[in-house]
């Protein structure tokens, strides 16, 4: 049976996740394609390499440790794979949680994989939310004002 492009993008966002949220963040790094363009509503990063994108998952981890979150998760909302395939382009909400209850506000995100060599890349993502509220962007690393 084949997988749909929703099934696919919430597998990445499940796997990742618990890498981000463990700590895995060499295995994290590994699940991206580079560059890799990281964006929230007031930075955007270009992310050259596995070490810059280790870097910035570091300080979002540590961002997430600061605001008392003790669950991080993200649910798939729509996907489509293109003709060939080969990328999906999709959308989901992410949910930082203390306990029940949320830490900030649930945000909406916007990402694109693709398929290199049978496994699925992530190749960027867009989330609708300040980079002051949720640091997802490193602070050395700003873009937009």
């Amino acid at each position: 049976m084949s997988r749909t492009a929703i099934d696919i993008y919430q597998t990445f966002l499940d796997e990742t996740s618990a890498l981000v949220w463990t700590g895995q963040i060499r295995a994290l790094s590994a699940r991206f394609v580079y560059p890799n363009t990281v964006r929230t509503m007031n930075v955007e990063t270009r992310v050259e390499s596995r070490e810059e994108m280790e870097r910035m998952v570091d300080a979002f981890r540590a961002n997430m440790k600061q605001l008392g979150a003790t669950a991080y998760h993200r649910i798939c909302t729509d996907a489509v794979m293109a003709a060939d395939g080969q990328s999906i382009q999709g959308g989901h909400t992410s949910y930082l949680l203390r306990g029940a209850a949320t830490v900030v506000e649930p945000y909406k995100a916007d990402s694109s994989y693709v398929l290199r060599d049978g496994v699925w890349m992530g190749a960027g993502i867009t989330c609708r939310v300040r980079n002051a509220d949720v640091q997802i962007n490193a602070p050395h690393r700003t873009g937009l004002p």
